[in-house]
């Protein structure tokens, strides 16, 4: 989320408890935790545009929820009112698996808060921790009506 196009992992540790933080300090020395030069600047790249990315990404967010609560073919919606990240459940494993299949636009991929909108099924890589038709969706910067019309030609497949 924070650089936004899928092309580095970066992210911070704090802490309230010192003896953790001295820990985690010299982890850190000595093991060279630190980003490189060009990671560093792939992060400053996409700090400058995480509002509007944010903002664009929530309100496209907000408004597939909304749709998601009212399709037929959609059980549940786990949506807590703001961040692109959405889980929605559909009736089994193989109807999840023909969703995250038969979308176009959105990729069936697994990252989160990249330009692009990614799906998958949860259930296949975490087993009986969450439900079978569990579909967890990443809201990228595409308009919400092009995701919205991806999403529902999906869903309505037998």
């Amino acid at each position: 989320m924070l650089a936004g196009h899928d092309d580095l992992i970066a992210g911070v540790a704090t802490v309230k408890d010192d003896a953790l933080f001295d820990r985690l300090h010299l982890t850190r020395r000595l093991t060279g935790l630190i980003a490189s030069a060009d990671t560093a600047w792939l992060l400053e790249r996409g700090l400058k545009t995480l509002e509007v990315r944010f903002d664009r990404m929530e309100a496209s967010a907000r408004a597939l929820a909304e749709r998601l609560e009212r399709h037929p073919a959609v059980t549940t919606v786990r949506y807590p009112g703001l961040g692109f990240l959405i889980s929605f459940d559909v009736a089994d494993g193989a109807a999840a698996r023909r969703v995250e299949t038969s979308v176009r636009a959105i990729e069936n991929a697994t990252s989160l808060g990249g330009t692009r909108s990614k799906i998958e099924s949860r259930h296949r890589w975490e087993g009986d921790r969450c439900p079978d038709g569990l579909l967890r969706l990443s809201v990228g910067l595409e308009a919400h009506d092009v995701l919205w019309a991806d999403l529902e030609q999906a869903l309505a497949r037998p």
